[in-house]
């Protein structure tokens, strides 16, 4: 079984900033979605890390959040990394480019956890 993606829930390579933010995702699972099995269910581990980009632009907004601003923040992103992404996978927005991903890495399933394929691809 092979797969691609941009975060990993499960990994044979975790990192102590991985470490970290599986902990934090799970602490936040635990609280506010006590029915969800944060170690099975991908789609809310997806939604917490599309949540933390969320809440960089609302930062980055200040204490104008009026949609116009917000749009400008969301368009101005550059070289952010999620704490759940796969390291180097970093979120690139401007006016005129919306996609905020444009990396993926490879990834095989070997029986217990999914391993890398090769280098991040970039799809610019």
């Amino acid at each position: 079984m092979a797969g691609f993606g941009w975060f990993r829930p499960s990994c044979a390579c975790l990192t102590t900033n991985l470490e970290l933010a599986l902990a934090e995702y799970r602490a936040f699972a635990k609280q506010y979605l006590p029915d969800v099995n944060p170690e099975t269910d991908g789609n809310s581990l997806y939604g917490y890390a599309v949540a933390t980009t969320l809440m960089t632009v609302l930062r980055n907004c200040g204490n104008d959040v009026s949609r116009k601003n917000v749009m400008k923040q969301a368009a101005s992103l550059k070289n952010l990394t999620v704490p759940l992404g796969i390291a180097g996978v970093v979120i690139n927005t401007s006016a005129t480019d919306f996609r905020p991903i444009t990396q993926m890495q490879l990834k095989k399933f070997n029986g217990k956890s999914f391993e890398a394929i090769g280098e991040l691809i970039n799809g610019e």
